[in-house]
């Protein structure tokens, strides 16, 4: 998908991901298959909230998400972590969602379904598959969010003031 419409549903699960952390709330299953089109409108919606979790301003220690859109730092948690994780998780499977809406597929997906060992190497690894019709700008973007620290991650503020929106 390329241009405008790719940006507006871009944007458009930016600020739903907003408004769920600014509520508090970490989604933690952002993929798009979880995303649905209203077909008389157009309005994006977020679906399956099962993952959800309400965090306010501390941290979560659960391993859950699909495979491919897990951000390094939940792929790490062990039993007993003591760091745990928080929204910047959210930030990171948005871009994966980024880099299929425009690319055509996961970035960091191992091509089979069954293979979720090598799809969790190549996030940690941050060996990513870029697609060749991906955009510079969209490039440059994803390279900011594809980062294994959390803290050194875009911001959603920092992502809206990116030049590509």
């Amino acid at each position: 998908m390329k241009g405008e419409k790719a940006r507006y549903l871009a944007g458009s699960v930016l600020v739903m991901v907003e408004t769920l952390h600014k509520n508090g709330i970490v989604f933690r299953d952002l993929k798009l298959e979880n995303i649905m089109v209203e077909s008389h409108t157009g309005r994006l919606k977020l679906v399956d909230f099962g993952f959800s979790k309400l965090i306010k301003d501390s941290r979560t220690f659960t391993k859950c998400g699909s495979p491919a859109y897990m951000a390094p730092e939940i792929i790490m948690i062990s039993e007993g972590s003591k760091t745990g994780y928080s929204y910047e998780c959210d930030v990171w499977a948005w871009g994966v969602v980024l880099c299929e809406l425009i690319g055509g597929y996961n970035p960091f997906s191992s091509g089979t379904d069954s293979d979720v060992q090598m799809t969790y190497a190549n996030i940690l690894s941050l060996t990513v598959n870029w697609p060749k019709n991906l955009p510079f700008i969209i490039r440059q973007l994803l390279t900011r969010i594809f980062v294994r620290e959390p803290l050194h991650r875009l911001t959603i503020k920092d992502i809206k003031a990116h030049s590509y929106f």
